[in-house]
């Protein structure tokens, strides 16, 4: 089963995956209109949301497709909980392999929010969990369980338009050595007819190995056809040495309620 599903083309291993799930839209056609939430692309957005997401990237020359399942809920107005349990297929050891790579827990504290120069902005404070599965062999995840303490704020500069640099670090619980900080800018830009734009940049600092500066962008675009319901295609690009890959492409289906 699974030569014949390594046959065929990437595209077409995506439509066979998310086939069933297309199905599913017709449950939302007849959703009822309701006032028009935060964008869940960012991360400091004040939403309930899964998204189920493909992502397909070269590794020096090696293939990784990665499937997320990723959410969010808000326990109280302070207080956001993001999930996210992922899952790889991979060439990485000269043969196909699949497996979990990790599930992560994240807590995001909103300790204020206010206008500065009449431009609104949302402070955050959060503290996320990572678990990597057993999996090395198989050329997925890594051998480690890190914490990862960040901080960030959004700001609307302008109706429609919202920028949100994050600063945090990575360091191990368990496992192998694991020390990376991270700088991450995203801007969201809102386009007419429910269209959005996206750009997530981040460079880091991996001071475990020889202090090396990996850094890669990303570019969503995406179209959020009612309220509870969107998708959206990626671009992705690594930058530097020791980068987590090379470039790749991704699609997303958003399930907000």
């Amino acid at each position: 089963m699974f030569t014949s599903f390594y046959s065929t083309s990437r595209p077409a291993r995506l439509f066979t995956a998310i086939l069933p799930l297309v199905a599913l839209l017709s449950f939302n056609a007849v959703a009822q209109e309701q006032a028009e939430p935060e964008n869940a692309s960012s991360p400091l957005a004040k939403v309930r949301n899964t998204d189920l997401k493909a992502r397909f990237v070269d590794i020096d020359g090696d293939d990784l497709d990665d499937y997320a399942l990723e959410g969010a809920l808000m326990i109280n107005p302070k207080l956001k909980f993001r999930y996210e349990l992922r899952y790889w297929e991979t060439d990485a050891t000269g043969q196909q392999r699949s497996g979990l790579d990790s599930a992560r827990a994240k807590g995001i504290y909103f300790p204020g929010e206010g206008s500065w120069n009449d431009m609104p902005y949302r402070l955050a404070v959060g503290l996320e969990a990572k678990v990597h599965f057993d999996n090395q062999d198989r050329g997925i995840g890594q051998d480690a369980h890190t914490l990862i303490p960040f901080a960030g704020v959004a700001v609307t500069v302008r109706p429609g338009t919202i920028v949100i640099p994050l600063v945090q670090h990575e360091s191990e619980i368990d496992g192998v050595d694991v020390s990376v900080t991270s700088l991450r800018l995203l801007a969201i830009q809102k386009l007419p007819n429910r269209y959005w734009l996206k750009l997530d940049a981040i460079a880091s600092a991996d001071w475990e190995n020889d202090n090396d500066l990996p850094a890669s962008a990303e570019l969503q675009f995406g179209r959020q056809f009612t309220p509870a319901f969107g998708v959206y295609a990626e671009a992705l690009t690594g930058i530097g040495g020791y980068k987590s890959y090379d470039w790749g492409f991704g699609l997303g289906l958003r399930f907000n309620y």
